[in-house]
């Protein structure tokens, strides 16, 4: 090998273990890691606002309740359906009769069943049925960490994304004070 060659690859194999070879693209420095002394989380707090079902103790289950519920109404429509065929039946003469009273019954009917789900309801806010209302939820996120860490005897702050465990990388660069020399 001529002499020349030797000195390449020796410049080559020098550069590769100092570690300006792991330096960044200004070639100024160097990569070490340094001990984590504290970590605390930068917690931010936030509210939400959820719907939450009021129901007393011992309420029965929605469904089955609208069930019920439904057996109840025939009653007052039918008793409001015959008054308002009674009524309608005075009405009228002939063909005319027979229209009036239907249209009685129909509005009787109408009637009585809008009524008695108006008073159901106000019967039923009043013994306390399931309701829905609102409460508010605390929610806290971490948005980062302030980070405490030792380099050269001297203790550092920053501030990471995320947790960076036991060690944290550092980027050391050595730049001149001044340019003259001694």
């Amino acid at each position: 090998m001529s002499h020349r060659t030797i000195n390449i690859l020796v410049t080559a194999c020098l550069a590769t273990f100092t570690p300006t070879a792991f330096a960044a693209e200004d070639d100024a420095g160097f990569h070490i890691w340094a001990d984590v002394v504290d970590v605390q989380p930068l917690v931010t707090t936030r509210y939400e606002t959820h719907p939450v079902p009021h129901c007393p103790p011992g309420k029965k289950h929605q469904r089955q309740h609208r069930l019920d519920q439904s057996n109840t109404e025939v009653l007052p429509v039918l008793f409001g359906g015959v008054i308002g065929g009674v009524i309608g039946h005075q009405f009228g003469s002939g063909n005319g009769k027979k229209a009036m009273t239907l249209i009685g019954a129909l509005t009787g009917a109408s009637i009585a069943g809008s009524r008695h789900r108006n008073n159901r309801d106000y019967r039923n806010v009043s013994r306390g049925t399931c309701r829905t209302g609102y409460e508010k939820r605390e929610i806290q996120e971490i948005d980062g960490y302030q980070v405490t860490y030792r380099y050269l005897g001297r203790e550092f702050e920053r501030v990471t994304n995320e947790h960076p465990g036991n060690k944290i990388k550092l980027y050391v660069t050595a730049q001149p004070v001044s340019t003259t020399l001694i």
